[in-house]
């Protein structure tokens, strides 16, 4: 049997501590082949698409799928495609003024991926149209259709929700109304 691993960094392998995650200790008790996808700040639509690779590629027995938050977003930068960060990492929980050159020193490979124009309007949409509910439940529809593939295709797999339920919309998590929402 063999089994993929599909996720974000909750389920990633750590490359300076490898044999360490909870898909080598499955493959391991089960005696099972082990590849593991996962990549580290991945989002869900990141994950559908290991999905997809996981069945046309890797011929598995059984996927583990270990979804994350819904507020991790992809963009086209230059024609590459960035599938790897948290609105909420880049628009602090703590500090919602953060500006976009603080923003690159807690992220520092941000400068390569977004200029200070763009962090900005994406910052704007976070704090005033981002909504965890809307985003999470178009995201249930895509997963949903990993299911149906996984079926088809006659793969077992596990699905563990993580983090997908955690709310992440600043006027939901700091019970902010419209007008205290507006002073960022």
């Amino acid at each position: 049997m063999k089994l993929v691993v599909c996720g974000c960094s909750w389920s990633s392998r750590d490359h300076a501590h490898p044999d360490t995650e909870f898909g080598y200790f499955v493959s391991e008790h089960f005696g099972w082949q082990y590849q593991n996808i996962a990549r580290v700040g991945g989002s869900n639509f990141a994950i559908r698409l290991q999905i997809d690779y996981a069945i046309k590629h890797l011929n598995p027995d059984f996927i583990i799928v270990n979804w994350t938050t819904p507020d991790r977003f992809d963009w086209n930068h230059k024609g590459n495609l960035i599938m790897h960060q948290s609105i909420t990492g880049l628009v602090s929980l703590d500090d919602f003024n953060r500006t976009y050159e603080e923003a690159c020193i807690w992220w520092d490979n941000l400068p390569k991926h977004m200029n200070k124009k763009q962090w900005e309007t994406m910052r704007q949409f976070y704090l005033h149209l981002y909504d965890t509910d809307l985003e999470a439940h178009k995201q249930y529809y895509m997963m949903e259709s990993a299911v149906n593939q996984m079926q088809r295709a006659n793969v077992k797999f596990l699905f563990c929700p993580n983090t997908f339920n955690w709310k992440q919309n600043i006027q939901e998590r700091y019970q902010l109304t419209d007008a205290d929402k507006h002073k960022y």
